[in-house]
């Protein structure tokens, strides 16, 4: 469930004091306003360089045919708030189950592993383009490319805590 995500991730992050750039959230649920209105409270206080992710990946909410609907809703509130949001899935659902009003509203992070380019035929700021080791991380993490530097564009519209 994304509340006990977040709060997780958020302990973690008190604990080790480390710098806190950005999170993505990981969809459970079909309650995006709920999981928006929490995320802004767990999140208030803090800053972040990159944009909130909302992470939908669940066969579910693609079957009703309402992925656009649940971005929407979830990003609007953190708009709302002055947190810059974005969609994390992978390129065949947003090529698939998104409609071209959302995917151009907010920032993309397509999930598109082991290929030469990410088979999205829209623009995206970030892409996974695999799972690997890092040195000093345990465990296999995300690898990433990111395109854009969101930080400047935070501070110039105060977004994300600036």
């Amino acid at each position: 469930m994304i509340t006990t995500m977040l709060i997780t991730y958020m302990q973690k992050m008190q604990e080790s004091e480390s710098e806190l750039i950005g999170t993505h959230m990981h969809v459970q649920q079909s309650d995006a306003v709920k999981e928006a209105n929490f995320c802004v409270q767990a999140l208030s206080g803090r800053q972040f360089e990159w944009p909130i992710y909302y992470d939908i990946e669940e066969q579910s909410i693609f079957d009703a045919g309402i992925a656009s609907d649940i971005a929407k809703a979830f990003c609007e509130i953190l708009e709302a708030n002055k947190y810059y949001c974005g969609i994390y899935s992978s390129a065949s659902a947003l090529n698939s189950y998104f409609d071209s009003y959302t995917k151009e509203k907010f920032t993309i992070w397509v999930a598109h592993l082991d290929a030469d380019v990410p088979d999205y035929k829209g623009d995206y700021g970030v892409w996974q383009y695999k799972v690997g080791y890092v040195e000093g991380i345990s465990g296999q993490v995300d690898l990433d490319y990111g395109y854009i530097d969101f930080e400047p564009f935070m501070k110039e519209h105060h977004l994300n805590g600036y």
